[in-house]
């Protein structure tokens, strides 16, 4: 590990990637790879929730159970690790630094981002998605460039949000002024 460099494990960076809370990921720690496992899922596993006042109308608490609904049917019944799992293949896919060895306890090497295309994380491993043959041991990955990454993907997020809702807004005045149909 380099100096002011924070590595993860695979279910560290995980849990960053769903919760984006650093503390929570760093807190994650255990020797045994299937108990880290299970302390992730069990982080990333609490229920979704909606805030309801006890004197809520029946209109607000229908809404909520929608809300709730909405919630549970988005990951069609997977587990919120394996759903967070896959996006951060996507974030380390981008170019989020990576290493790993490709032997059990060999030297550890720099992964080249594009072969997150072809592999499926598991564990604290990846696989390949074709040959499910286990090609990288025990993933470890920068910190501070997968924090750096997300952060950027918000605000572009952001800068769509705000672009769509303007031209939304310029789509609903021409048709409130009747300019849409015109032609010029």
């Amino acid at each position: 590990m380099g100096r002011g460099r924070v590595w993860l494990n695979l279910p560290q960076a995980v849990v960053l990637s769903a919760t984006r809370s650093i503390a929570l990921a760093l807190g994650l720690t255990d020797d045994n790879p299937d108990l880290l496992l299970l302390k992730a899922n069990r982080i990333l596993g609490v229920r979704a929730a909606v805030p309801l006042e006890t004197e809520a109308t029946d209109e607000q608490r229908r809404d909520a159970y929608k809300q709730l609904r909405h919630a549970s049917l988005a990951t069609d019944g997977e587990s919120r690790y394996l759903v967070a799992q896959r996006r951060l293949a996507e974030l380390l896919a981008a170019g989020v630094t990576v290493k790993a060895s490709r032997k059990y306890n060999g030297p550890y090497e720099v992964v080249d981002p594009a072969e997150f295309t072809r592999l499926e994380l598991r564990g604290g491993d990846a696989i390949d998605k074709l040959s499910k043959n286990l090609v990288l041991f025990d993933l470890r990955i920068n910190m501070s460039e997968l924090n750096e990454i997300m952060k950027m993907e918000e605000e572009q997020s952001e800068v769509s949000n705000i672009y769509y809702n303007q031209l939304k807004e310029s789509a609903e005045l021409l048709q409130k002024t009747g300019a849409g149909g015109a032609r010029w």
